[in-house]
């Protein structure tokens, strides 16, 4: 660094050698060494021990999957999840799905997934629809696998129940939702299979 008098200031400037050696160093945010760096810094970050055997999912996650219902149309379409900490023990969760075909938004929600010792897990889901699910369910450290079940959904006038069953094989996260309405039984609704990105 450099230090140069500017008015009343000291601004400091750092030299093109520094420059050069720092943007060696430091890979740009889309450069696949960024991806790693920050997939070790969730690997290693001690809210990771709190988070458990559910911190695998830590990232962006992101691939194609196909919907329907009795009562509905089937489609097919493009989503991105993400699972992020802040250091507290709870994952934060978006999830983002666009019309396979023309890319068109379709549907959005976030929440929070927060593990406990005694392998159970609470999850709450805001959907941009307005409805609102509060999930309770159990996961297996050793499958990678998280099943969840609504004790709750509310702000919906048909839907009654939701389940959703995530699974970890070979690097690709998997899950089917299941939805019963005031007409229906619990039915297949949702499926997809997505890659770390």
């Amino acid at each position: 660094m450099v230090g140069i008098e500017k008015g009343n200031a000291l601004v400091l400037e750092r030299t093109t050698t520094q420059a050069r050696n720092q943007e060696e160093e430091e890979p740009a945010a889309g450069d696949r060494r960024w991806k790693v760096s920050l997939l070790q810094h969730h690997r290693t970050c001690p809210c990771t021990q709190q988070l458990g055997p559910i911190s695998y999912l830590l990232g962006t996650w992101k691939g194609q999957g196909e919907g329907g219902f009795p009562t509905i149309n089937s489609f097919s379409y493009v989503e991105q999840l993400n699972f992020s900490h802040s250091g507290k023990p709870f994952i934060a969760y978006t999830q983002k799905t666009w019309k396979l075909n023309s890319g068109e938004p379709m549907h959005a929600e976030s929440g929070f997934w927060r593990p406990k010792p005694d392998g159970s897990i609470e999850v709450v889901i805001s959907q941009s629809t307005g409805l609102v699910e509060v999930q309770k369910g159990t996961y297996d450290a050793e499958e990678k696998v998280i099943k969840l079940q609504s004790e709750l959904v509310g702000n919906a006038s048909k839907v009654k129940e939701i389940t959703r069953v995530f699974k970890l094989v070979d690097e690709e996260l998997s899950y089917e939702v299941q939805m019963a309405t005031n007409l229906t039984s619990l039915q297949p609704h949702l499926k997809a299979s997505l890659k770390r990105i």
